[in-house]
């Protein structure tokens, strides 16, 4: 804190003159012109100096400094005058001046007064706080601490001193050989043995003598007795210190413990629990025979050892003696209790403790007595389990599907990330819900009474089968979704998996568009095609029948037409039938069509499209072969359609498994991506999932976009 200085003159220049110099000097200043304002304040405690005028418009110095002695005792006064007055200067002395100064003020001077008035002030403060600080350790200290004065009459006795001798004030000494009595509060005389501080008196040091006492209302005592004198500057004695350590309390306790040892030892020697007594001290003075089968140690080198020293883990050795050493914690050891020990070969038990606090009469803590219960397996079965439980957690959220477990009347329990955002809830306002909520109202009245139905044993439409059915998200969308419901029995609750099928339902929807399309394209080029060709094949045949018998060279004719037109019918129907079997009905089926289609997108299109098998690639699935060629005819196409390229190559390997390649060097993909898939990519990737390939579209590494189709080796190839 700052050191804070108050000026008091009635000059404004010369208030402005001084607190100007001391603020540059560090000092915290306030300023007032009169003896009125002085008297008016209440903050004396802030200020460490005043500068008081020794003239003022309502006072003089020595008016104002005894009232400032009262309001502030510990602040240093300095009188500032215009004239030497030894008289006046005296005289500001006795009224509580601290020092004296002239104007004009010296600034030198004035630093250097102040500087020994902050001096003085920080000297008596520490030295305050030094005796503050002895006084607390002496009035804390258990043991009872006395001064004396050279003749033995007590000076001072700490709390514990006057409790051990019976609040005893004074002591009275017997022609110098030693204190005569004692005399307590009662004014009853006590007559401990004096020697002790009788030698200390005559300069003989005394250490840990024991006395047998007997103090006020007849009490014996035994107390262990110190005594040092104290010098004085001569070298002679002034005084002594006597230390006194009631061992009665203790003597008594360290009885009750060992009668206490012995009953713990008889009532525990045969448990099947781990038995354990701590003295005050933290070392073992009692141990079963199970906690050394346990451990490994024998008998002989765990008794009076330290508990923690031999078993506690060393990461964990402070926390757990500060428990057990720190007074404030001491009184509240943990009734329960767990903590590893540590074997004699250094493996670690975990051990659940019950434990129970020694005392003595009074109360005080003697030690501790503890039963324990080996739980290192249960913890560790108890930790797999967490573990399992929480790498299903971490399935359950990173899974793509939806999945909530409800109880068996249908209440939400659990809802995993991808649950709510399919609902668009937070999780929060799912559990605790009924499941029929995600439903729309035609589907509730069906939930409940399958739920109703499981329950009572019997035939349910939902539970444990795959159905397809309408949810409901929370702004009333309504979506197909399939939906799983399998029970958890021992639980008694149910796992419901459900799965968005609005993709999977458009694309459906938007494949069987295409092949109506298709099936429409293939009945309009039959009708166009094939089946005129046949209605004029028809006419021919008629009119060869009629021919044949009268003129049989135009019937030769008319046979020949009706060839060629057969042969055509027979090349347009192949035509239409190569889109409907794009593969043939072989092991190397694939390959052809794949060459076929390469040189059929050369000769339609301005791409040069070729075909590469390093090595012949056989796939005896003809619906597995027939996929892939429509995976390729697909890509394919959108690269001419959509990527205008120059070149597209593809290529087909067998390696660890058959791959599929289709590259273009066309514009590429768009960037950023469009959102969603085209119909295209759809199909290809619905086509992929049917025959349980991996289906990647990325761009080349120069130009243009590649697609991979990759099937894993099976019997299929």
């Amino acid at each position: 804190m700052p050191f804070c200085v108050l000026v008091v003159a009635d000059d404004l220049d010369t208030r402005a003159t001084l607190s100007a110099l001391l603020e540059r000097d560090g000092y915290q200043v306030d300023s007032v012109g009169t003896a009125a304002e002085v008297l008016a304040r209440d903050d004396w405690g802030r200020y460490g100096a005043i500068l008081l005028d020794c003239r003022l418009p309502d006072g003089t110095a020595e008016e104002l400094l005894p009232r400032l002695r009262e309001r502030a005792p510990d602040t240093a006064v300095v009188v500032v005058t215009e004239h030497a007055d030894v008289r006046g200067a005296i005289e500001a002395f006795r009224l509580g001046a601290a020092d004296y100064a002239l104007k004009p003020i010296d600034p030198d001077e004035l630093r250097a007064r102040l500087g020994r008035i902050v001096e003085h002030r920080r000297a008596r403060e520490a030295l305050q706080h030094r005796e503050e600080e002895l006084q607390a350790v002496l009035d804390a200290l258990p043991v009872g601490v006395w001064l004396t004065d050279a003749e033995g009459q007590i000076e001072y006795g700490n709390p514990a001193a006057r409790a051990i001798w019976g609040r005893a004030s004074h002591a009275e000494v017997d022609g110098g050989e030693g204190p005569k009595e004692w005399r307590s509060g009662t004014d009853r005389p006590d007559t401990p043995d004096g020697r002790a501080l009788a030698r200390a008196l005559r300069g003989e040091p005394v250490l840990g003598e024991v006395v047998d006492i007997e103090v006020a209302g007849a009490t014996r005592k035994l107390v262990l007795t110190s005594a040092v004198p104290l010098r004085a500057d001569d070298g002679g004695v002034r005084g002594a210190v006597v230390i006194n350590q009631d061992l009665t309390e203790r003597r008594r306790a360290e009885a009750a413990f060992r009668e206490s040892e012995r009953r713990f030892r008889e009532l525990l020697e045969k448990v099947k629990l781990v038995a354990v007594m701590l003295d005050a001290e933290g070392r073992v003075a009692f141990c079963n025979d199970y906690l050394l089968q346990l451990t490994g140690w024998g008998r002989e080198e765990v008794e009076r050892k330290s508990w923690f020293t031999l078993f506690i883990p060393e990461e964990v050795r402070a926390e757990v003696q500060r428990i057990f050493f720190d007074p404030a914690l001491r009184e509240q050891i943990p009734t329960q209790f767990e903590n590893e020990i540590l074997t004699r070969t250094g493996e670690r038990r975990l051990i659940a403790w019950n434990n129970t606090v020694l005392r003595d009469s009074e109360g005080g803590v003697i030690g501790v007595t503890s039963l324990g219960e080996d739980i290192t397996k249960r913890r560790r079965a108890e930790e797999g389990l967490r573990e399992s439980e929480a790498r299903l957690v971490a399935i359950l959220n990173t899974a793509s599907e939806a999945i909530i477990t409800v109880d068996n009347r249908g209440i939400i329990q659990t809802v995993n990330p991808a649950a709510a955002a399919l609902f668009d809830y937070t999780a929060g306002e799912m559990i605790g819900q009924k499941l029929r909520m995600l439903m729309p109202p035609t589907f509730r009245d069906d939930h409940d009474e399958d739920l109703a139905q499981f329950l009572d044993n019997r035939q349910a439409r939902i539970i444990g089968t795959d159905r397809e059915m309408a949810a409901r998200r929370k702004d009333g969308t309504v979506f197909p979704i399939g939906l799983a419901v399998s029970p958890i029995n021992h639980l008694g609750q149910f796992t419901v998996i459900i799965r968005d099928l609005t993709q999977r339902k458009e694309l459906e929807r938007e494949v069987l568009e295409v092949a109506s399309r298709e099936q429409r394209r293939i009945g309009q080029d039959i009708h166009d095609t094939v089946g005129q060709e046949l209605t004029a094949l028809n006419i021919l045949a008629r009119d060869l029948a009629d021919t044949l018998p009268t003129d049989p060279t135009a019937a030769a004719n008319l046979a020949e037409r009706l060839t060629r037109g057969l042969r055509r019918s027979q090349q347009q129907l192949r035509v239409v039938i190569r889109g409907l079997l794009p593969v043939p009905v072989d092991r190397d089926g694939l390959m052809a069509a794949l060459a076929d289609l390469a040189d059929r997108t050369s000769q339609d299109s301005p791409v040069a499209c070729a075909f590469h098998c390093p090595e012949p690639v056989s796939v005896a699935d003809n619906l597995t072969a027939t996929h892939l060629y429509l995976i390729a005819q697909e890509a394919v196409h959108n690269a001419v359609k959509h990527a205008r390229p120059r070149h597209i190559r593809i290529t087909l390997t067998n390696g660890n498994g058959l791959v599929l390649r289709v590259r273009d060097d066309g514009v590429g993909l768009p960037s950023p991506p469009e959102e969603g898939r085209g119909l295209g990519l759809r199909i290809m990737d619905n086509r992929a999932a049917i025959i349980g390939a991996r289906l990647t579209v990325e761009p080349a590494s120069s130009a243009g976009t590649v697609v991979t189709c990759e099937l894993t080796r099976t019997s299929k190839i």
